[in-house]
């Protein structure tokens, strides 16, 4: 909910230069100038981190002390847009283009999976296991995606998290040998 004055200002000038600008020049401006492109994408990955916050403290004020129900709340929060497409096209049946988001049921994207170590965290912070506090959790969590984006930026697209799901892989699901 909109609160103040400043902010209510600052949402509908935002929202006439992304929908509403002659020509589409915000949108053309914003494709040149690099450095206006990383400082709206390093505010986004900052609001997503305090909004999986957000989202475990709330699920933290309904069901207190319960990891699992917290880390689902920050997870749901943090890659909503792309979940809730891919239930819609599994419940509906429909085909889909693979890069559309259908496949985070199959293939889970690197959003997912930093909002899943976001929610983690908080849920560790929020239950007291980890003696920080929220507002030190929430800049930690910020630069957490900050350094998920300018990796990205730097190397290209890669993801930081397959190495951890590799081994995770290879210890859950391989083969026992049997000892004679």
């Amino acid at each position: 909910a909109v609160v103040s004055t400043q902010s209510t200002g600052s949402a509908v000038i935002c929202w006439w230069l992304v929908f509403f600008c002659p020509g589409d020049l915000f949108f053309k401006a914003y494709q040149k100038i690099i450095p206006l492109q990383f400082v709206i994408r390093v505010i986004c990955e900052a609001r997503h981190a305090r909004l999986v916050m957000m989202a475990c403290l709330e699920g933290h004020h309904y069901y207190p002390n319960h990891l699992t129900i917290i880390i689902l709340c920050g997870l749901v929060d943090g890659c909503s847009g792309r979940l809730m497409m891919s239930l819609d096209r599994k419940i509906r049946e429909e085909c889909a283009a693979e890069g559309d988001g259908e496949s985070e049921l199959k293939q889970v994207s690197e959003v997912t999976k930093a909002s899943l170590v976001l929610a983690v965290f908080y849920a560790l912070i929020i239950t007291g296991v980890a003696p920080i506090s929220v507002n030190v959790g929430v800049l930690c969590g910020a630069l957490f995606m900050v350094a998920l984006l300018l990796n990205n930026i730097l190397l290209g697209r890669h993801d930081p998290f397959m190495p951890i799901q590799n081994v995770f892989w290879k210890v859950a699901c391989s083969k026992h040998q049997k000892i004679d």
